[in-house]
């Protein structure tokens, strides 16, 4: 009697949170669709149009985000870079190519490869 009680309460409890049937409605409907794509309201511009299109609202999130920004680059006169700039511990790598190194690395490749 008293697990009767109890079973019935937790039901009438369940069935008073709509929260519950929306879960279940939805399970019974829609859990088994492919997710829906994500749907972007219209945007307002900064220049007070509204972006209805995909095309716009791309055009409007990439100019309100991904503005390009003019930069002052007068005031660089060296661009060459010292031996000051390194850290001291930095390694020096030759940029000279050795034959041998690169008949080394010729016979390693796959001739099977697309060459690049």
């Amino acid at each position: 009697m008293a697990k009767r009680r109890s079973f019935r309460k937790r039901v009438r409890e369940a069935g008073e949170d709509i929260g519950i049937w929306k879960l279940a409605k939805w399970a019974c409907t829609k859990a088994q669709n492919p997710n829906e794509l994500p749907i972007i309201p219209r945007l307002n511009t900064y220049r007070r149009r509204t972006a209805e299109t995909v095309r716009d609202k791309a055009e409007a999130l990439k100019t309100r985000f991904f503005s390009r920004v003019e930069l002052d680059l007068s005031d660089i006169n060296k661009t060459a870079f010292q031996k000051e700039s390194f850290p001291q511990n930095s390694i020096e790598v030759s940029r000279k190519a050795v034959g041998e190194e690169i008949e080394a690395i010729i016979k390693t490749r796959n001739p099977t490869e697309p060459q690049e």
